[in-house]
């Protein structure tokens, strides 16, 4: 699991691109990722999955991180735990 953790959430961008079927821009804009985690009705809102859809397909992943630290949260009896390499 570690392991999966690491390799995935390097390659994670800070926007997922939105395109038009005409390979235009969305009008909406590329969509912080910040701002559509806890937001999923701005996909439906804002020209639905089509577009992020087209996006993913045209964006490249980051380069894998090999020296990354996660951080999980845990129970608030266990308090956090940070792995690093």
């Amino acid at each position: 699991m570690y392991v999966d953790l690491r390799f995935g959430h390097s390659q994670v961008n800070t926007h997922l691109w939105r395109y038009e079927e005409d390979g235009s821009m969305s009008p909406y804009g590329h969509l912080p990722l910040r701002d559509a985690y806890f937001s999923p009705e701005r996909v439906t809102r804002e020209g639905g999955i089509d577009p992020l859809f087209r996006g993913a397909v045209r964006q490249a992943a980051q380069e894998v991180d090999l020296k990354v630290c996660v951080l999980i949260h845990r129970t608030e009896k266990d308090g956090d735990l940070y792995i690093c390499p």
